[in-house]
């Protein structure tokens, strides 16, 4: 398991995996991606509204909440799935 930190405007700064139980709460969500491309869906007031850039995606902190925003040209994966084979 992993966990995802953020600076104050919501964009990740770091990812790691966890080490205490209590880092439960932090462990990774789920972002929005774009059909077409692969591209992740970027926090509401970002310069761009995708990147390739993992960090800069926006992390949705339940399933439901990535289903609610997404649009038609997107779908919801757990960021674990583009962590595979990063480290572990």
């Amino acid at each position: 398991m992993w966990v995802l930190e953020r600076d104050q405007t919501g964009f990740a700064k770091s990812v790691r995996p966890y080490k205490r139980q209590s880092e439960r709460d932090n462990i990774m969500g789920f972002v929005l991606v774009r059909n077409e491309d692969g591209k992740f869906v970027c926090p509401p007031g970002a310069e761009n509204s995708y990147t390739s850039d993992l960090t800069k995606a926006r992390i949705f902190s339940t399933r439901e909440a990535a289903e609610q925003d997404k649009c038609g040209n997107e779908r919801v994966h757990p960021v674990t799935d583009f962590l595979q084979g990063s480290g572990r």
